[in-house]
């Protein structure tokens, strides 16, 4: 599915013009008949018609919206990926019912808990098969929460639901439905609290970083797990935004992956090898004077171990040698 975050699978207003109706014209003598009005043909979407299984109503599927707490809500049926769930539909019917609940804002229509899918099979179908209807069965009342977890044990498992999709609509039900309790929102989804706030945190990248990205619809939770701590980090996060306003001026959008890679190559300079200062060898001993990289040096005695008389006074004599050189050097090297 597409993302269409104003486009909407459903009839709910009332049309602007009144349309066309066959065999009617405009002659005085003529009488608009209650079937011919455009209040009752608006009004048959609404009807509802008992199925063929107890508790299984038919229902007109312009008639029915993606309830606003679905994770497909806001997307847009793609009929050349679901040709076989089409064709099945159309032969007979959609063999599982959908689910649906009375729109809480008191509206004539009815809001799609599970069933996204088939819904808009549906619609789909209905274009050049207008008496085609849909199988539901309909819950008088239902929650906000009740339809948020039937929805989610709905989608569980589907891959064609985008992780930040995913994100925004948990983010707007844990504000709408579980009034910013987020261990309830973890609780109906099902899913682990890593899970749930890794992919929430998709909806914390910085601008610099959506811009910089080529498919922000692809990003993946283990894509804000590499990036977040790092912008989090006022050390490491101007030049995580260098990088990514880099490529934003060179007109290059890189895919997660690679735009991953590309933010978090090391910032800082590379380590330079530790230049030897001064050497001096008694017998199999050695002592070392390096930099230490912060202004000072280091001294390093290497096998100054098993060593006898005539080595250790080599060695002394050697390390004497060294603190000479310190002398000379001034104070900013230390042993």
């Amino acid at each position: 599915m597409t993302k269409a975050p104003n486009d909407q699978p459903m009839l709910m207003n009332l049309p602007e013009t009144i349309p066309h109706v066959p065999g009617f014209d405009d002659a005085e003598d003529t009488a608009l008949t209650p079937a011919a009005t455009p209040l009752a043909t608006l009004a048959t979407m609404f009807e509802i018609f008992t199925g063929d299984v107890p508790g299984v109503c038919l229902v007109d599927p312009r008639a029915v919206a993606v309830d606003p707490v679905n994770a497909r809500h806001g997307l847009v049926f793609d009929p050349d990926t679901r040709g076989e769930l089409i064709a099945s539909m159309r032969v007979v019917g959609n063999s599982v019912p959908v689910r649906l609940r009375r729109d809480p804002e008191g509206g004539p229509g009815f809001l799609c808990v599970s069933g996204a899918q088939r819904l808009g099979a549906a619609l789909h179908i209905q274009k050049d098969d207008p008496g085609f209807r849909l199988r539901a069965v309909i819950a008088d009342t239902m929650s906000d929460a009740e339809a948020f977890e039937i929805g989610e044990a709905d989608n569980a498992g589907r891959t064609d639901i985008a992780p930040m999709q995913q994100a925004r609509k948990w983010q707007e039900a844990l504000v709408r439905v579980y009034a910013g309790d987020r261990q309830a929102l973890i609780r109906a989804t099902g899913r682990s609290a890593s899970v749930v706030s890794r992919t929430l945190a998709l909806l914390m990248l910085p601008d610099y970083v959506i811009t910089a990205c080529a498919d922000v619809e692809a990003l993946n939770p283990y894509f804000a797990e590499q990036i977040m701590p790092r912008v989090g980090d006022p050390a490491e996060e101007p030049h995580v935004r260098r990088r990514a306003e880099a490529l934003i001026n060179a007109g290059r959008r890189l895919p997660g992956a690679k735009l991953a890679s590309a933010l978090l190559a090391d910032a800082k300079p590379k380590a330079q090898p530790a230049r030897s200062l001064w050497e001096g060898r008694g017998g199999d001993a050695q002592v070392v004077a390096k930099e230490d990289g912060r202004g000072g040096a280091t001294v390093q005695l290497v096998g100054a171990t098993g060593l006898d008389r005539s080595e250790r006074r080599m060695l002394a004599k050697a390390f004497a040698a060294f603190l000479d050189e310190i002398a000379k050097a001034g104070p900013t090297h230390r042993a």
